[in-house]
């Protein structure tokens, strides 16, 4: 159900190969401070992430702003529309460096086209990647290949520094000789960094400042290859600062051209591995040094570059005063996170460490995503046991130690995600979560040193193994047509007198079939439960699936929904989302907290008719602050189940405005904002109700086009002193349809008077109603009998008998046909 994880890359460091001694700095240099906060860093090109989606989510909040604005004013066309859209976007994304620098000189992008040419690096990459060997002679030729597009752009400076590394990070020195080694030219700098007897640092500083850049070698503590977390010994490495027109940003050479493959210090055993009891010895390997081009060492923000590298000069750290790392040692402390870590948008939220000591058997660490992609990250997790040397002489080992996995567990809880890891032995251990966007690649995101000193008692391990998907319903729930959990958390505490809980689901389509079955521990392993513990419902009314539980004693409980899919081999059911049922974890709560949520929730999940949406979405709202007066937290999942009812109940009443107003501007507006709301799928049967109505609105809006088409032809049927059969039936067909009593229609000069133009106005009766039917409601009754009067003749014998008839006969045929569905 994953993606495998890819090849990890590690970063080495270069301490002591300068044999050409350069200063850091040079006179005139600019103070080291902070980029200018209008600024920050800059975007990369490429995001550690592929998902487009997944990087350019919008956050629900946000998106629903835009459902609050004047929609009454039908006059704007589309073409207006689309600049509204493009104002919001650019308002509403997160801004880079470069569209910060845009947005100082104009409050919004001029157009798509002066965007991508000032945002992206596509087209100086492509340009430095074709510098021909002979510019390995003179760095003045060099420089003026590397910098010809660049002559009028207003980022000249900062994609000049661009340049000159992409340039470098594609010399295979491995490959090629340069001949001897100099600072001459190009070629001599190049083989002074081949033989190692000079730093890509210093190699980099030298062609800047070649290019008229100023450019700084910055030095200090780094957590390169070879690092584990807590590590007090940390190598010194070497990095450049270069000036550009956002100020001081970062630039590490070495680690954008180089890193090694296949590196692994050993002396750990793997021990599980997404719920998998694992038993792997990990080897150490120097592993393989190679060319490549890390984007995110490109002018990273240093308030993330901080964890991978520290100056020496606290200045030259880049960051803001609060950011300051002062000593060794708190840098050695610093929580080891990886630049997907930020990438992804996590914040941690526990203990900012890498180095954390259980307590009672425990460790918990907390992570916290964006609310706009939160919903689409999977993580996984290895955990490693430090090798000790009575390990290494065991030849076999214990059943408790065969089924020693279930140590971890991996929950999400809305924009939260919790590692809480449980010690059945004592030792040092090892934890790495990588995570990203479902169905993409995971990522390494962060690594943690755990110290177990006391071993937990009176738990058991985990009751379920559930893979890689974790505890608490995640993106593959949702795959499965599970939307909108009543429980967001993958922990359920239960009162261990009730032993019940019930969970719902908002269901993408109610012929889905799913299941679930209860786990728990029984003499130390894993059993799965007589079957009445749980009871699945489906509630056709309001589109929800109900699980019901209950567990037999006090302790905790797998619970595990699973999904029947035709795309599995013998229709095999899939597991879709696991819970604990806990009564351990369960707390009683204040009589005052306990009664506004269980008001909370029965208002959340009450039914209610569509025409009390607002009323009901007010009640919420009165309920969630209410609860807070009581001081209850944002992460209580009853406030998160009704957070997500609110948003969900204004998009379904914005839905049913459109059903109602039959506005096209409000329409397509409001499917343009739907579509990005995350449970959109819980609104399909709203969704496609609304997109018929705008089909049979452009329909109609098509039809009403032809009326003007008309006018000639209805001159020529008035004038008819009597019309034959076929022509009277047709007009008496489009008189019903458009609401005259059929019982005046028989006689042709009454046919005549409504077909008539008005003195006061200029245009008949009929034809303008006709302009203005897809603003009318048709009686499905009337409609059914003018199609029965219409065809009391056939569309060949009305054209037979008069042309003119036989345009109206087909503009009636197709209105009932739009109004028909057909």
């Amino acid at each position: 159900m994953g993606i495998c994880l890819p090849v990890q890359r590690n970063f080495e460091t270069e301490s002591d190969v300068d044999e050409v001694v350069i200063p850091d700095t040079e006179f005139g240099y600019p103070e080291p401070v902070p980029p200018d906060p209008l600024h920050g860093s800059l975007a990369r090109t490429q995001h550690c992430f592929t998902n487009e989606r997944f990087n350019n989510a919008t956050d629900d909040v946000d998106l629903f702003k835009k459902f609050f604005v004047d929609t009454d004013d039908i006059s704007l066309d589309l073409n207006t529309m689309s600049e509204e859209y493009i104002d919001d976007a650019y308002q509403s994304r997160p801004h880079t460096n470069e569209s910060r620098k845009s947005s100082s000189k104009r409050s919004r992008p001029q157009t798509a086209a002066s965007m991508k040419f000032e945002l992206s690096f596509h087209a100086i990459d492509d340009h430095a990647k074709k510098a021909d060997k002979q510019l390995l002679n003179s760095f003045e030729k060099l420089f003026k290949y590397l910098m010809e597009p660049l002559t009028s752009d207003i980022f000249r400076k900062t994609k000049t520094a661009r340049a000159i590394v992409v340039w470098l990070s594609q010399q295979k020195l491995e490959q090629n000789s340069y001949g001897k080694r100099n600072t001459d030219a190009p070629r001599g700098l190049l083989q002074y960094v081949k033989e190692g007897k000079m730093s890509y640092a210093t190699c980099y500083a030298i062609l800047c400042r070649k290019a008229g850049l100023q450019c700084a070698i910055v030095r200090g503590h780094v957590k390169a290859a070879g690092y584990e977390p807590g590590d007090e010994e940390l190598p010194v490495g070497s990095w450049n600062a270069v000036y550009v027109e956002s100020g001081w940003q970062i630039i590490h050479a070495l680690w954008i051209c180089r890193a090694v493959f296949g590196h692994n210090t050993g002396g750990w055993i793997k021990v599980e591995q997404d719920g998998k009891t694992m038993s792997k010895k990990e080897k150490a390997s120097a592993g393989i040094e190679q060319n490549t081009f890390q984007e995110q060492f490109f002018m990273p923000n240093p308030e993330e570059f901080i964890y991978h590298c520290c100056a020496s000069k606290a200045e030259w750290q880049l960051v803001s005063p609060h950011s300051v790392v002062s000593t060794k040692e708190e840098f050695v402390n610093k929580a080891f996170q990886h630049l997907p870590f930020f990438d992804i948008g996590f914040k941690l939220t526990s203990e900012p460490r890498c180095y954390l000591e259980s307590k009672n058997g425990f460790c918990k660490i907390e992570l916290k995503a964006k609310p706009a992609n939160a919903h689409m990250i999977v993580l996984k997790y290895e955990l490693f046991k430090k090798e000790l040397d009575d390990d290494s002489n065991k030849t076999s080992k214990t059943d408790e130690e065969v089924d020693i996995a279930r140590m971890v567990f991996n929950s999400r809880a809305g924009e939260t995600f919790i590692f809480d890891i449980r010690f059945p032995k004592t030792g040092i251990y090892k934890l790495v979560i990588n995570g990203g966007p479902h169905k993409s690649a995971s990522l390494r995101l962060c690594e943690f040193k755990l110290v177990c000193n006391q071993e937990m008692v009176d738990r058991n391990l985990l009751p379920l193994d559930c893979g890689k998907i974790g505890w608490g319903p995640g993106p593959v729930a949702v795959e499965a047509g599970l939307l909108m959990p009543s429980k967001p958390s993958g922990l359920i505490p239960v009162n261990e007198k009730e032993k019940k809980t019930d969970v719902k689901f908002q269901v993408r389509d109610m012929n889905e079939s799913y299941t679930a079955v209860v786990h728990g521990e029984v003499g130390g392993r894993r059993k799965q439960l007589d079957d009445t513990a749980v009871d699945v419902q489906k509630n056709e009314q309001s589109r929800q699936l109900v699980v019901s539980v209950t567990i037999p004693d006090k302790g905790e409980y797998g619970l595990s929904i699973q999904h029947l899919t035709g795309q599995k081999l013998n229709n095999e059911w899939e597991n879709v989302c696991h819970y604990l049922v806990s009564t351990l974890a369960y707390t009683p709560e204040r009589a005052n907290v306990k009664n506004a949520k269980q008001k909370l929730k029965e208002v959340t999940e009450a039914p209610v008719e569509p025409q009390r949406l607002k009323e009901r979405i007010k009640d919420i709202q009165f309920c969630i602050q209410r609860c807070k007066k009581e001081k209850v937290q944002d992460s209580d999942y009853e406030i998160i189940n009704a957070n997500e009812m609110v948003l969900f109940l204004i998009c379904k009443d914005k839905l049913r405005d459109c059903a109602l107003r039959r506005n096209l501007h409000v329409i397509r507006r409001t499917l343009q904002i739907v579509s990005l709301y995350k449970n959109r799928d819980a609104l399909t049967v709203e969704i496609e109700k609304v997109k018929g109505i705008e089909d049979e609105i452009v329909a109609l809006n098509g039809f009403a086009r032809q009326v003007p088409k008309l006018e000639e032809a209805n001159k020529e049927i008035v004038a008819l002193k009597n019309a034959p059969d076929e022509v009277h039936n047709t007009l008496k067909a489009l008189l019903v349809l458009l609401g005259e009593s059929e019982y005046y229609l028989e006689d042709w000069a009454t046919i005549q008077s409504r077909m008539k133009a008005s003195t006061h106005t200029n245009e008949t009766y009929v034809l303008g109603m006709m302009k203005r039917i897809q603003k009318q409601e048709i009686d499905q009754d009337r409609l059914q009998r003018a199609l029965e009067i219409l065809h009391e003749y056939d569309e060949k014998q009305v054209r037979t008998v008069n042309s003119d008839a036989h345009s109206f006969y087909l503009w009636i045929e197709n209105i009932i046909n739009v109004h028909e569905g057909n």
